[in-house]
């Protein structure tokens, strides 16, 4: 009777069988599950390096833009904003209290510079706040508008030549 039975149950091949298909199920979903995952995530970091390095090429290219006052046209202002403090104003000048704020040159290098004087201990012991506007024309500096401590506009014409003009020899 075992010999009946045992002839009967034949082996079902393994494809047919529920557990093996619920193996290649999970097999193949991590398989996809994971490359896309992947690829997301690669796509994502590509994309923040490229954000990055153009923000860095921006940043660069504004440097280059904003940053780049000939030295020869930056000297001349640092001296004129150095006679304009202490002779005009009476105070001590510190060169790490200049600043060019900003600038517009053409071809030419003319233009018009702005420029802030801003000592550390400004507002204390008579330390003076200093906006100056100078224009350059050829090698020749002068200040065309100044205002102190922020509120009092500086009457140039009641100002001596050698405190608000310089000429450069190029």
């Amino acid at each position: 009777m075992k010999d009946k039975a045992t002839k009967n149950k034949v082996k079902r091949p393994i494809y047919k069988r529920w557990w093996f298909w619920v193996i290649i199920v999970v097999i193949l979903s991590a398989i996809f599950g994971t490359s896309g995952e992947k690829d997301g995530i690669e796509d994502r970091a590509k994309d923040t390096i490229n954000s990055a390095e153009q923000q860095t090429e921006e940043k660069q290219e504004t440097e280059t833009k904003s940053d780049t006052l000939p030295t020869l046209i930056d000297g001349g202002c640092r001296a004129l904003t150095k006679n304009f403090v202490e002779g005009a104003i009476g105070e001590e000048y510190s060169m790490f209290a200049y600043n060019v704020e900003e600038f517009e040159l053409d071809e030419n290098e003319n233009g018009t510079i702005k420029i802030l004087y801003l000592p550390s201990n400004a507002g204390e012991e008579g330390a003076t706040k200093v906006n100056l506007t100078i224009s350059l024309k050829d090698g020749a500096y002068k200040i065309e508008y100044a205002m102190l401590s922020g509120l009092y506009e500086v009457d140039l014409t009641q100002v001596s030549k050698k405190y608000t003009e310089l000429i450069t020899s190029d």
